[in-house]
């Protein structure tokens, strides 16, 4: 359903009144693309870490084990990095 001449004027109105009210909100939900696909691409990576766990433990191999454990580690560490990133400044 496409937004009327007078709806798409209203929406970017509400957009600007945000910008400068709150620049930081603003800037973070402009990003929520960008988040999204990374917090997919994560999920997926642990996802496959545990069917590889799964499979090397079903499968009694120890290496193919070692390779889920390894990948879901990795993907745990990379979404703690991410939440460090965005909710602590560092300063230096």
């Amino acid at each position: 359903m496409a937004l009327s001449e007078r709806e798409r004027h209203e929406l970017s109105m509400l957009e600007e009144q945000l910008k400068s009210e709150d620049p930081k909100l603003a800037q973070a939900l402009s990003a929520g693309e960008l988040r999204n696909a990374a917090t997919g691409a994560l999920f997926f990576l642990m996802a496959l870490g545990i069917v590889i766990l799964i499979a090397g433990v079903a499968a009694s191999a120890v290496i193919l084990s070692l390779s889920g454990i390894v990948l879901v580690a990795a993907a745990i560490t990379w979404m703690v990095s991410r939440w460090v990133r965005t909710n602590y400044k560092t300063y230096g």
